[in-house]
C-alpha cells in the first residue's frame, strides 16, 4: 500500500515537473525513485542468508498460552533490523545480532486439545524505509501438545471410605 501510493505521488511529481519544466523537481523525483529502489535492495539483503530452525515447545493446558520458539540465525557480521515473524494469526516483531542465533517465541492461544501445529510461517521485512515489504514463507516442523484443561473447581477428595481400614 505504502509502496504503491509512493510510486503514484512520484508519477504525479513527474508528470508536473514535465509540464512546468522544472529541473529541480526532475532531480527530485530521481533522486526518490533512486531511494526506493535502494530501500528494494537492502530489504531483500536484510532477510537474505538467515537460517530458520525449529525450536522447543513447552506443552500447554487447553485455554492457555503456547509459545512457538523458532531459532534465527544470522552469520552475517551486520545485525539485521525490523524483522516480523507471523504464524497462525500471530506476530511478533524482532531483531537478529550479528553473528549470533536469535530464539523467537510466537504466542499462539490454544483452543483445542491435541498436537498444535505452527503450520505455515512469513517472516518479512520492511526496513530501511517501509516501501517495500521482502517476505519469506516456510513451514517449520514445530508442534506442541495441549493437554485437556483441569476443572476449575473440583469436587472434594473422598476421606475414608468402605474399602479404607484404620488401625
Amino acid at each position: 500500500g505504502a509502496g504503491i501510493g509512493f510510486a503514484c505521488v512520484l508519477l504525479v511529481m513527474l508528470i508536473a515537473s514535465i509540464n512546468y519544466n522544472l529541473s529541480l523537481g526532475h532531480a527530485l523525483v530521481f533522486l526518490l525513485a533512486g531511494s526506493a529502489a535502494a530501500s528494494m535492495l537492502h530489504a531483500f539483503r536484510n532477510l537474505f542468508g538467515l537460517a530458520i530452525r525449529p525450536g522447543r515447545c513447552a506443552p500447554v493446558f487447553c485455554g492457555d498460552t503456547v509459545n512457538f520458539q523458532v531459532l534465527v540465525a544470522n552469520p552475517h557480521a551486520r545485525r539485521r533490523p525490523a524483522l516480523r515473524l507471523s504464524a497462525l494469526e500471530q506476530s511478533v516483531t524482532f531483531e537478529a545480532a550479528a553473528g549470533d542465533e536469535t530464539a523467537v517465541g510466537l504466542p499462539c492461544p490454544s483452543m483445542r486439545r491435541g498436537w498444535l501445529t505452527m503450520g505455515r510461517s512469513v517472516i518479512e521485512t520492511r526496513w530501511p524505509l517501509g516501501l517495500i515489504q521482502a517476505w519469506s514463507v516456510f513451514v517449520p516442523d514445530v508442534r506442541c501438545l495441549v493437554f485437556p484443561a483441569p476443572e476449575p473447581d473440583p469436587p472434594a477428595l473422598p476421606t475414608g471410605g468402605d474399602g479404607a481400614r484404620e488401625a
